[in-house]
């Protein structure tokens, strides 16, 4: 068989050697290279620092200046972007091998983008008898807090087996937190910290002039003793005392509400002493304090994608928190 050789397509001539990496065209003498290189100049590398400080520290843009001082802050702010893009790409890294029994804690954080509620979910998950929690996949859905919306938020951050592995749901007694335990079979642990605090409110403990104060006072008190008493071991003079003091005619009506709710729920508030070994935290703190520091690096931004973008970066350069249980 007649080998046929290549002929430049510009003369359609013979084609020579010309250095190692290129060819010549014969007539016109016009070089090229076998293998082109990518056109334009070489990305920068991406600057991890950059995006921590910006981030994880709350600093600002402008005032990476001092860390740039050859860049322009246009510069600084494109590589800044760049990085955004970049990161919020990579995986969430949890941890590979599931052992024993884990608690999810959640709460949500609300937004309001051209008049319209939005919610975002941040996820929790705390291993049995360790003092830290891993953060889970984060998602901003359209509309109020719901069963159906907290149902999609739990599915997207838990895969089905780590759901096999989840003991507990802590919550702070959001509306659907009921349904959700029911649906997923998990045990439901009521947060000590909301309950304390919306009596707090209420409590008027420096207003002296309050009307009802007494009665206030005592069923503050009350509760605050039957939270500490072991399950099934309340005082029975207790919870009398607290129903006669909410349905008092001079007590207020919310106060009353939060006192009957109490008692309906009070094996709820105590799941961490029914089931000890697994360490159950018995606030919901954690993932309040996570709400307030993505609150915080997200109050500016003015669309759903962008607060996602950043609260997975978020996310993914934080990892864990501390979260003790009970030990």
């Amino acid at each position: 068989m007649i080998t046929q050789h290549l002929l430049s397509t510009c003369c359609v001539a013979k084609i020579i050697h010309y250095g190692d990496r290129r060819r010549q065209c014969v007539q016109c003498k016009k070089t090229w290279r076998l293998y082109q290189h990518k056109k334009g100049r070489n990305s920068t590398r991406l600057n991890s620092s950059l995006i921590k400080r910006v981030i994880l520290n709350g600093q600002k843009i402008k005032e990476q200046k001092r860390n740039f001082s050859n860049l322009s802050v246009q510069s600084i702010e494109k590589r800044f972007q760049k990085s955004l893009d970049y990161y919020s790409q990579q995986e969430l890294q949890l941890p590979k091998r599931l052992n024993g029994k884990y608690t999810l804690l959640g709460d949500g954080i609300w937004y309001n983008f051209d008049g319209e509620d939005w919610v975002q979910y941040v996820l929790l998950l705390k291993p049995r008898r360790r003092n830290y929690a891993y953060l889970l996949e984060p998602i901003i859905l359209k509309g109020k807090e719901s069963f159906d919306n907290w149902r999609t938020a739990i599915d997207n951050a838990a895969s089905d087996l780590l759901k096999k592995h989840i003991f507990a749901f802590v919550s702070d007694n959001f509306r659907a937190s009921d349904k959700i335990v029911w649906h997923y079979d998990w045990q439901h642990q009521l947060c000590h910290f909301h309950l304390i605090k919306e009596l707090q409110k209420r409590r008027c403990k420096r207003k002296f002039n309050t009307p009802n104060r007494s009665i206030r006072e005592s069923i503050y008190l009350i509760i605050r003793q039957l939270l500490k008493g072991k399950p099934g071991q309340e005082s029975k003079s207790f919870i009398t005392i607290l129903l006669r003091l909410a349905g008092h005619r001079d007590c207020p009506k919310k106060l009353g509400m939060i006192a009957r709710q109490f008692l309906k729920d009070i094996n709820k508030y105590k799941t961490y002493q029914l089931f000890p070994k697994y360490t159950i935290p018995h606030t919901n703190n954690v993932s309040e304090s996570l709400a307030n520091l993505v609150r915080k690096r997200t109050s500016k931004l003015n669309n759903p994608d962008s607060v996602i973008k950043w609260t997975k970066i978020y996310i993914r350069l934080k990892r864990t928190m501390n979260c003790n249980g009970n030990h």
